[in-house]
């Protein structure tokens, strides 16, 4: 019996050494960096180090607006957007589409009936891909078809907010909010209370 416990520690120990040496040599090849400023990355951190993810902070939440965005479109953001707009990295549309829920909520909007896909219906583009993991996040199906019942959440990577003006001008819903990862231009350029 001690025999066979002594083997089973012996394999066990031999299976974790090799693994380990493994992981080193997949580290010297193929290091994990960080995306923005590639540097590499600690244990138990994904895509960004812990320096750049201070980028990620929120825009503050402002009353009465129905087009709105996550962050400021500058540092670790714009290569957060690089990086979803190549979908290399499948992950990262998944974490983009969860900022973005979460500041819909901060932001106190209703539930949306329906999440209205801005992308081309010919190409399933990186757009695409963020508005159906944002409308599997809030459990709301993701429909072309328009209806003046209905709240609709239009989800971009980067938000114009002149032509998201002239979009929702045109669109028959209830109400239409619109959300992006970041504007196309420095927070601070625009009066958002329109």
């Amino acid at each position: 019996m001690k025999a066979k416990n002594i083997e089973l520690v012996g394999e066990n120990h031999m299976t974790n050494i090799f693994k380990s040496s493994l992981s080193n040599i997949l580290d010297l090849f193929y290091p994990h960096l960080c995306l923005h400023c590639s540097s590499k990355l600690e244990k138990n951190h994904f895509y960004f180090c812990k320096i750049c993810l201070n980028d990620f902070s929120y825009l503050e939440v402002r009353d009465n607006v129905s087009t709105y965005a996550v962050f400021e479109n500058m540092g670790c953001i714009k290569t957060l957007l690089k990086e979803i707009k190549t979908q290399k990295i499948l992950s990262i549309t998944k974490i983009t589409a969860a900022f973005i829920v979460v500041q819909h909520f901060r932001l106190k909007w209703p539930l949306p009936d329906v999440i209205y896909p801005m992308h081309n219906s010919l190409i399933k583009d990186h757009q695409y891909y963020l508005s159906k993991e944002v409308s599997l996040f809030l459990k709301r199906p993701m429909k072309k078809k328009q209806n003046l019942s209905k709240v609709a959440l239009i989800v971009f990577d980067v938000l114009n907010i002149e032509k998201m003006n002239q979009i929702k001008e045109k669109l028959l819903f209830k109400k239409v909010y619109a959300i992006g990862l970041c504007f196309d231009v420095l927070f601070d350029d625009f009066d958002l209370l329109l």
